[in-house]
């Protein structure tokens, strides 16, 4: 776990941790407008930084914001550890990297909608299957298909198709689909398990997905 944070996610872990404890500003928090005169907003914050002008509380900030840290503050709860803030800020850096990643693989779920079938793709999209279904569906319960049924594959070439032919990529289809929820389940799966913005954003959710040469 890193020893140092970002401002804004220290900010973030810091207010996460009062909302959630629900007793107002704890104890000693400096904010950090009463940080000496001279001394900008830092980029990042260690412990030491967090020790030093956050602790109960250094003598300026007593000066600066009397109404915090003056002699009424005695009965307010005890300031998060140092440990507590950068727990906070991973579970907030992990709920942000497990968005983005499972919008990520939405998406790409979203573009997987070709299938490949004697050699040719085929739309696979909600549409697409429904109709293949109702007519391997009229395959199997004809016995006299009609001539001249075509279907037509990504590419908007007319294929001739017999009732063998359409049952079997209704079949395909089916593999397909399959293959590709189990491939989704996974890549949600390992999204949900890993337990580090790293461990997340290094997950390729863009490979392993059924008809595709990886």
């Amino acid at each position: 776990m890193p020893q140092t944070l970002h401002y804004d996610a220290f900010t973030q872990a810091l207010l996460a941790l009062i909302a959630n404890s629900g007793q107002g500003l704890p104890h000693g928090i400096l904010p950090w407008t009463a940080f000496p005169e001279g001394m900008n907003t830092p980029q990042t914050v260690t412990e030491d930084m967090w020790s030093t002008y956050s602790w109960n509380p250094p003598e300026f900030a007593a000066a600066a914001q009397p109404e915090l840290y003056g002699e009424t503050d005695g009965a307010a709860p005890d300031k998060p550890s140092w440990e507590d803030i950068l727990a906070e800020a991973s579970r907030t850096a992990c709920a942000q990297a497990r968005k983005a990643k499972q919008d990520q693989l939405a998406s790409e779920l979203a573009n997987r909608i070709t299938f490949t079938y004697d050699n040719r793709s085929w739309q696979g999209d909600g549409e697409s299957a429904a109709d293949i279904a109702i007519a391997a569906l009229r395959a199997t319960q004809t016995t006299s298909w009609p001539e001249g049924v075509v279907w037509i594959d990504v590419d908007n070439n007319r294929i001739p198709m017999t009732a063998a032919g359409i049952i079997g990529l209704a079949t395909a289809l089916s593999e397909w689909r399959d293959a590709r929820r189990m491939r989704a389940r996974t890549l949600k799966d390992a999204i949900h398990s890993a337990t580090t913005p790293e461990q997340i954003n290094a997950i390729d959710v863009t490979t392993g997905w059924p008809d595709i040469d990886d």
